[in-house]
């Protein structure tokens, strides 16, 4: 325990305890003789009662600085003596009026504490002198040689009047003197209108107008003894006070051996109202304007400003037998009171609202009642400052070796880094660390904060709503694991967890995707503000926040962070046109080594999500390792990812996503993902079904790298085995214009140029939308309207390759080898798939296809709202229809001009075989090449070889 504390109290305490000495000795006066006759008295026993007083008054002496007895006019006093004081006076005079008068007066208490020795003993007694003598009155009136007293009626201390002491100490550290004139007295009230002055070694102060009221005990009915008792002094009072001075580097008692002596810590106290001392409850209370000063020889002063200052002590041993009174006490706490208390410490930059603030002086605990504000700085080496606002209560004590600070609310933190924070209650550990060099106060640092109920954030980075906030403070470089708190350790509020807290706590404590650049990236470093672009700003939400700090550096930064339950984090604002936000929703998101190259993420959820970008990732669970450069999701899930433009504008869509669902696992190395097991990859007008599918980014994603150049996109897809392809497509009016499927092994596409291929055996059905009527020209009877739907179904055994996407350079086109078999016909709905060889069941306009290579092209059209169809089939090309086929080492077929081209290879000619009418003779051709239009059953021969006709048709032509 500190000077500060003891003398505090005991010194305003032992001020007003000397006075009620004096003012209550007279009834503990025992004259040293009765009136005697001198007759009967030996010479003999006159010289030893005279050496006895010699000796008396030689001891009494001892009391007083050389010369001081004779000052006063204490030549030869008459000393009355009684077990606990001295009255010594030099005449008395009987008055008239029933009192009596002292003069001088002069009153030796002496003292109870131990002494090491006389000398000590004699420094120990409180001296009061009152030159001018008193003058007493009792009821009934004193006489002295009955030594009989009556009850106190009044009295008064004429002149100059002091109380001193030397105390323990031989030196003045200690030493006590008071000084005023003109008391006045009566049965319970002790006054003076005189200034009075005060020192108590190091102690001093000033003020006038003093008022002491008494306690005493009335004689008991029926005693014969009707004096009052004197027990003790209720209250002391100056109505007004000048000065206070105080030092409050006093040591404590039973302090720890081998500590350097306290330092001199002066207060000063100035109040424009009373300064009042209640014995009885311990309590020394300052009103009115009450200004405190804490001197600073190193800078400006630490100032209180308040209405009321109340200061309370208690027994600084505690005794069960201690009297009422008693002098051996301590200051416990000031607890100030104003509109409002103004509380500041330039040397920390510290200041401080509220309309009650109460400092223990033992503990050095600090608690501030109704809404307040706090504003400080929590390290020396910074100019950061911390600003702390309430609602209820702020306190400040030690527990466990730390300090805490609870804000209980609603409250606020600020700090000109890390932006705001509210919530219901807000705690805050800090450890004590020892001074750096130069230094002599110790530093303070944060350890932990929890803050719960309503917990909301309001930074230049995060902001966000929660239940709980926890946060541990890490030194730069220091793993957190070696903090106390240890790896997932709750504070408070979490399910088989919680945290002790202090006693003075009143409260209860209550039991994705493939993302467009490095997933989660975002997330750690949008934390750790440190080189982030300005303009972007993210909002979380979830039950619970936990997260590790990093201080100590240039700008903090989190390490560790945690949120559970109903977890969304999302970007709210992005300097970038144009860029989808960044979004993370969950059950649980789990960060570990935030700001490192080793960072690792996880979000779980039913099921958790990540968006970011135009690209998103869905799953119970999705994980990523920074370092290992590695993302993926154990079981199912769903990624989507935005389509290339080229693509998006052949299907006629200004957006679009590719999504890939799967029920096994997804891994991405940041340069191609893989999924696995019963995956489904849809688009909006797509669909592909496999067990494996792997898609490559065009340029490979660093997860350690966020600050991407251009935003990333997918450049491959690829599925090692067999697929199921589906896709549909629209014209500009949105009408379907084709429906494809596709069964395929190994089939790879390249999403950027559209350029495709797989292995066999497999098949492709296609059905769109009618023939195409030309302009200025009158097709027969049988021609297709335009809303006619017609099918394309080809089988082929070793592979495929060509180009889905469609632009001014490239058509959609498909080139199949292997035992090719194709049929095309007329079919009632888009699902139709012609599952025939026999062109007499695809009617009149069927045509069923055989050849070693067979290509599809999609042509333009005049029309140019419909596609039409050319086909090239090479190598021992056989085409069949209901009344005609035809052999060819090439044969092709242009839909829009319905067109049949048949060439051979200079070996073999190309042959027509065509019954011109149903009963007719079958007629047979062969030339080099033949043109036949199939609806118009018209023909043309160039290089004719043979021609065998049963009958001559009306529209045949002859070589040209």
């Amino acid at each position: 325990m500190s000077r500060t504390s003891r003398v505090a109290g005991s010194f305003a305490i032992v001020i007003i305890a000397y006075w009620a000495y004096a003012l209550t000795a007279v009834p503990w006066i025992e004259p040293t003789i009765d009136q005697q006759r001198a007759e009967g008295i030996s010479r003999q026993q006159r010289d030893r009662a005279s050496k006895i007083a010699d000796e008396q008054l030689n001891r009494i002496r001892l009391l007083f600085p050389p010369g001081r007895m004779e000052a006063l006019g204490l030549e030869k006093p008459v000393v009355l003596e009684s077990n606990r004081a001295k009255l010594l006076f030099q005449t008395y005079v009987n008055q008239r009026d029933g009192g009596i008068a002292l003069k001088p007066c002069v009153i030796v208490f002496n003292s109870d504490a131990p002494a090491e020795d006389e000398t000590q003993r004699n420094r120990q007694a409180v001296i009061l002198e009152a030159a001018g003598g008193a003058q007493l009155y009792f009821d009934p009136p004193l006489d002295v040689n009955r030594a009989k007293i009556g009850r106190l009626v009044r009295g008064r201390l004429d002149g100059p009047i002091a109380i001193r002491s030397g105390w323990k100490s031989p030196g003045p550290e200690d030493d006590l003197l008071i000084e005023t004139r003109d008391l006045q007295l009566t049965e319970r009230t002790v006054f003076t209108t005189q200034p009075v002055e005060f020192r108590w070694g190091a102690n001093f102060g000033r003020g006038r107008e003093m008022v002491i009221q008494l306690l005493v005990d009335r004689p008991q009915s029926g005693s014969d003894d009707a004096a009052m008792k004197i027990t003790g002094i209720e209250t002391f009072e100056l109505c007004q006070i000048d000065r206070l001075h105080l030092d409050l580097g006093q040591a404590l008692p039973n302090a720890s051996e081998g500590k350097s002596p306290p330092e001199s810590v002066p207060v000063e106290i100035k109040c424009r109202g009373p300064f009042r001392f209640d014995v009885q409850r311990r309590v020394a209370s300052f009103h009115e304007q009450v200004e405190v000063i804490k001197l600073n020889p190193f800078g400006p002063p630490d100032r209180i400003d308040c209405d009321l200052l109340s200061m309370h002590f208690i027994e600084r041993v505690a005794k069960k037998d201690a009297e009422p009174g008693s002098l051996d006490l301590v200051a416990e706490r000031l607890e100030c009171r104003g509109k409002p208390v103004v509380v500041a410490v330039p040397g920390r930059k510290l200041t401080a609202r509220a309309p009650q603030i109460e400092y223990n002086l033992l503990t050095e605990a600090v608690a501030a009642a109704g809404p307040g504000q706090l504003c400080g700085q929590l390290d020396r080496s910074s100019n950061r400052l911390l600003e702390a606002e309430w609602n209820k209560s702020m306190r400040f004590y030690t527990h466990q070796r730390q300090r805490v600070i609870c804000l209980d609310g609603p409250a606020a933190l600020k700090h000109q880094d890390l932006g705001r924070l509210d919530a219901g209650e807000i705690f805050f550990w800090l450890d004590e660390a020892p001074a750096a060099a130069g230094e002599k106060q110790t530093r303070l640092t944060p350890d932990r904060m929890l803050a719960r109920e309503n917990v909301q954030l309001d930074s230049p980075r995060l902001s966000g709503k929660l239940d709980q906030l926890e946060v541990w403070f890490d030194d730069e470089g220091q793993e957190h694991g070696d903090r106390k708190t240890g790896a997932g350790k709750r504070l408070a509020g979490t399910a088989g967890a919680t945290v002790e807290l202090p006693p003075q706590q009143t409260h209860r404590v209550p039991p994705q995707q493939m993302t467009v650049e490095p997933p989660f990236q975002r997330v750690a470093e949008e934390i750790n503000p440190i080189q982030q672009p300005p303009g972007k700003r993210f909002e979380v939400a979830g039950r619970l926040l936990q997260a590790n700090l990093q201080i100590g550096g240039p700008r903090p930064g989190v390490s560790r962070l945690t949120v559970e339950d109903g977890v969304c984090f999302r970007e709210v604002r992005d300097s970038t046109p144009g860029d989808a936000p960044l979004l993370v929703r969950g059950d649980k998101l789990s960060m570990e080594n935030a700001a490192g190259a080793n960072a690792t993420v996880k979000v779980s959820g039913s099921p958790a999500r990540f968006e970011a970008k135009g690209l998103g990732l869905s799953g119970s669970n999705i994980n990523l390792d920074r370092g290992a450069n590695r993302l993926w999701i154990d079981g199912p899930g769903r990624m989507d990812m935005p389509l290339p433009e080229k693509v998006l504008k052949h299907l006629h869509l200004d957006n679009g996503l590719l999504t890939v669902d799967w029920r096994g696992k997804m891994e991405f190395d940041g340069g191609v993902a893989r999924f696995e097991e019963s995956v489904v990859a849809a688009g909006p007008f797509q669909q592909w079904e496999t067990e494996k599918l792997e898609v490559k980014m065009r340029r490979p994603i660093n997860f350690a790298d966020s600050r991407l150049p251009e935003q990333p996109q997918v450049e491959e897809i690829s599925s090692p085995g067999s697929a199921s392809i589906k896709n549909r497509s629209f014209d500009e009016q949105r009408r379907q214009k084709s429906f494809d499927r596709m069964e395929v092994f190994d089939i790879r596409i390249n999403v950027q140029s559209g350029a495709f291929t797989a292995g066999g055996p497999g098949w492709l059905n296609s059905v769109h939308r009618g023939n195409v009527q030309l302009p200025g020209k009158k097709n027969g009877p049988n021609a297709s309207k335009a809303d006619q739907l017609n099918c394309l179904t080809v089988r082929f055994q070793d592979s495929i390759k060509g180009n889905l996407v469609q632009d001014n350079l490239v058509q959609r086109q498909a080139t199949f080898l292997g035992q090719v078999r194709a049929a095309y016909a007329p079919v009632a709905d888009w699902n139709a798939m012609i599952m025939t060889d026999d062109p007499d069941a695809l009617g009149p306009e069927g045509k069923t296809l055989r050849c070693d290579r067979l290509s599809v092209v999609e042509m333009p059209t005049p029309t140019g709202n419909l596609r039409a169809v050319e086909l090239t089939a090479l190598g021992s090309a056989v085409i069949e229809g209901m009344i005609f086929k035809a052999e060819a080492h090439r044969i092709t077929y242009a839909e829009a001009k319905d067109l049949l081209v048949l060439e051979g290879d200079g070996r073999s000619d190309a042959k027509l075989f065509q019954q011109l009418k149903a009963g007719n003779p079958q007629s047979r051709v062969a030339a080099r090449k033949i043109k036949y239009w199939p609806k118009t059953r018209q023909w043309e021969l160039i290089d004719a070889r043979s021609m065998q006709i049963g009958r001559p048709p009306d529209n045949y032509r002859p070589v040209k």
